[in-house]
């Protein structure tokens, strides 16, 4: 799955925390890249919600 975000194959993740959504650290070993990756339940926020979020 990580791949698809450019994520190399030794890529792990890390859990931050459980709440309302599930927040992990994502790891890239061999190019140091670091980033957050935030999984919300289904149906949980709109669209819109989650792009004025990111923005």
């Amino acid at each position: 799955m990580l791949d698809q975000y450019g994520f190399g194959p030794h890529s792990w993740l890390e859990i931050f925390s459980i709440s309302e959504n599930a927040t992990y650290r994502v790891s890239d070993p061999d190019s140091g890249r670091v980033a957050v990756l935030r999984l919300s339940r289904p149906g949980e926020r709109s669209r819109a919600e989650i792009l004025s979020e990111i923005a």
